[in-house]
């Protein structure tokens, strides 16, 4: 008799190399008269949320309605005089997607001790990715002990998948919940795990980003197939941003039914930005809506690792137990990742999960371990075959094992004992609370890292030695004693350091991150300086310039001026993180007779207050005056003499 339950399913959109897709966004903004005239003279919808080509995707074409044009990587549409019923936009795509690997030859180290200072964005926590305690404590005892970014980021997704459950409640659907709530409740939708991700990523020092598009999916709760979703994109050194979908289980690719629109530095960001003018109504969005189509498909994809399926005993007996070994290898020359999944049999238990990411080295193989056992019930009399089928991307392995009701008994420590066991070395007796003084500093400036070391346990811990670079301590921590320790530290050069403090002994081990921004003095660059080398008396013109810092740090308390001999603008700016660009008209009538010299000044400040300035200078004639022209300009020189004169008593 042969018992067996076998997974059938039709092929599947994600089995395919590539897609071709077309998207529908559609959106609309309402005009409610409230009170007195009703009047609209302008609206402007601003649309962030459409496709863009990268490694991943090609959009092959785009067209919107109405005519849109492009500010700032956003799709802008502009009303005038539009219909007091309101106004609606349609963006259409085609989108070649591609579901691979971003081939990942080479171990990338683990921590990430340097990065570019512009990553480090991408390293703050935010208002729904959020980073608690309980959050750093859990990621740091993921990643102990592990030196390749791919299994530490690995570890974290798995753990999610372990521990995290998809819950479609009206909670979370309709109210995007924190990192922190996540795990706390210990479930969410795929932005919030997503988040939870993110998070982990976050507090160990690894650049992460949120990314938010479309995707296909086969589960039944939705009535739509293709809707929203949210996965996250990982920085690598020297390779750039991975995808991992934590959600669709797909970590280090995508398959070919996600479209990516945008991404961002939080789960909560923007997608549409609304705007009108005019009288006597209010604003009412509508949803924001995406539709999907299949236009055709690519090949079939191959599989990533191959795979066979053994069982420890061949013959056993009624209600016996017995040890199935998966042996994975990896075909490919970069790491790949791949979700295993044993097919329930009847009569059959498992003693651990039957649904398993994996991450496999370029061509490295590993062995995967589950405790089974029969049921005792079986009927006496017959001999039973039970088959064991294992299922992954691409492919299935199968074998089968023999019970009888004279065949060998087995107990559960007999293949257990047989399992190799693994220990991360982690402690929970030691607690390590590691901090600076400053999070920022300059190049060579000292900062003070504190750390407090507390024995949590009953017995003493010995020779525990508490590294920042080459610099240790060695220390016993009797029960319940604390110690803290101090080490001064400086930097060389411009970048964003992940300062690693660890603590180990031949027992334990346990890290600390923190995150230092090397940054230089605040610099600024006067560009684009426009203005009329001429003027006449009558004419007006216009004097435009553009600001941009040309350093990490950002120039804060900006005060700009143009100044004149008769007159002077001023602007107040809180900070230059971006280009800005300052106009300002003049008349030919307010300026002196030929030769007129304008400054460009600006005030501005460091993180510490201490004040710079940067300047330029440049001129505008004034010509072809007329005599009483002339006149006229004597007389305002005159008065502005005067009023010198007045000003300085």
């Amino acid at each position: 008799m042969v018992l067996f339950l076998h997974f059938v399913s039709a092929q599947e959109l994600s089995d395919y190399e590539s897609l071709v897709l077309n998207n529908f966004v559609d959106n609309s903004l309402f005009f409610d008269r409230s009170s007195g005239p009703f009047k609209i003279d302008e609206a402007t919808i601003t649309l962030s949320w459409f496709p863009r080509s990268d490694l991943h995707q090609e959009v092959l074409s785009l067209k919107t309605n109405p005519v849109s044009e492009f500010v700032d990587d956003n799709i802008v549409f502009s009303f005038n005089n539009p219909s007091v019923n309101g106004v609606s936009v349609t963006i259409e795509s085609k989108i070649k997607t591609n579901s691979y690997f971003l081939p990942i030859h080479k171990k990338v180290p683990f921590p990430i001790e340097t990065l570019e200072p512009e990553l480090s964005e991408y390293l703050k926590p935010q208002e729904f990715v959020d980073v608690n305690e309980e959050i750093r404590e859990l990621a740091s005892k993921l990643s102990n002990n592990k030196d390749d970014l791919f299994e530490v980021v690995f570890a974290f997704s798995k753990w999610i998948e372990e521990n995290i459950e998809y819950n479609l409640t009206t909670l979370t659907a309709e109210a995007n919940q924190k990192s922190s709530w996540v795990l706390e409740n210990g479930y969410g939708v795929c932005d919030e795990i997503t988040s939870l991700f993110m998070s982990f990523c976050k507090s160990v020092g690894i650049p992460v980003r949120f990314v938010s598009g479309v995707a296909h999916t086969n589960l039944e709760m939705f009535e739509n197939p293709w809707g929203g979703h949210g996965w996250a994109e990982v920085y690598f050194p020297n390779f750039g941003w991975i995808p991992f979908d934590v959600t669709y289980k797909q970590l280090g690719y995508l398959d070919a039914t996600h479209i990516k629109f945008k991404d961002s530095f939080d789960s909560k960001d923007s997608s549409v930005d609304y705007s009108a003018r005019g009288t006597g109504f209010n604003l009412r969005s509508g949803v924001l809506e995406s539709k999907t189509e299949v236009d055709s498909k690519g090949d079939l994809k191959e599989p990533s690792i191959s795979a066979s399926v053994e069982v420890d005993e061949s013959v056993i007996g009624f209600g016996s137990y017995n040890l199935l070994v998966l042996k994975i290898r990896n075909i490919k020359n970069f790491y790949v990742t791949d979700f295993i999944q044993i097919a329930p049999t009847e009569n059959v238990k498992f003693f651990s999960t039957t649904k398993i990411p994996i991450l496999l080295k370029p061509y490295e193989t590993k062995e995967l371990y589950f405790i089974i056992r029969v049921d005792d019930d079986l009927k006496s009399g017959f001999q039973y075959n039970f088959p064991i089928v294992a299922h992954f991307y691409g492919g299935e392995v199968k074998s089968f094992f023999e019970v009888k009701e004279s065949g060998q008994l087995y107990d559960f420590e007999y293949f257990n004992k047989k399992i190799p066991s693994e220990d991360d070395g982690y402690s929970k007796d030691l607690s390590l609370d590691c901090y600076a003084d400053k999070k920022s500093v300059y190049v060579q400036e000292q900062t003070m890292i504190t750390c407090v070391l507390e024995n949590l346990g009953s017995e003493t811990l010995r020779w525990v030695k508490t590294c920042v670079d080459d610099v240790c301590y060695n220390n016993h921590l009797a029960p319940s004693e604390k110690k803290t320790l101090q080490f001064n530290k400086s930097f060389d050069s411009v970048s964003l350091k992940n300062l690693v403090v660890s603590c180990e002994n031949n027992k334990l081990s346990k890290k600390s991150y923190l995150l230092i921004s090397v940054i230089d003095e605040p610099k600024i660059l006067i560009k684009n300086v426009l203005f009329p080398e001429t003027i006449s008396f009558k004419e007006s013109g216009h004097i435009t310039f553009d600001l941009e810092k040309d350093s990490f740090s950002t120039p804060k308390n900006l005060r700009v001026i143009i100044k004149h001999k008769f007159f002077e603008q001023s602007w107040d700016v809180k900070e230059l993180s971006k280009k800005i660009t300052f106009n300002l008209q003049i008349r030919g009538m307010d300026l002196n007779l030929n030769t007129n010299e304008f400054e460009i000044l600006i005030y501005f400040e460091n993180d510490k207050g201490l004040t710079f300035q940067k300047n330029e200078f440049f001129q505008i004639e004034l010509n072809n005056l007329q005599i009483w022209e002339k006149a006229y300009v004597l007389m305002n020189k005159f008065t502005n003499f005067i009023e010198s004169l007045i000003k300085n008593i």
